[in-house]
């Protein structure tokens, strides 16, 4: 049964990822990023978040990203 019909309770490992009832944490390390913003979308697909908007491609996600600076 998919996560959107069966999200993981609070302490329940699925598929690899922990939740905590209200997230669910989980890691996808593709060899580039491109292929972890395809695993992550498939994934979302399998677990019954087909219709989440998501960036078009791996291009377009990394414009979400925010660069910080080593401050001591």
């Amino acid at each position: 049964m998919p996560m959107k019909n069966n999200f993981p309770k609070k302490g329940e490992e699925y598929m690899g990822g922990q939740s905590d009832g209200y997230v669910y944490r989980t890691v996808f390390s593709g060899s580039s990023l491109e292929d972890s913003y395809d695993m992550v979308c498939q994934f979302l697909i399998e677990e019954g978040y087909k219709d989440l908007p998501l960036p078009k491609d791996a291009a377009e996600l990394e414009q979400f990203r925010y660069y910080t600076r080593n401050k001591q």
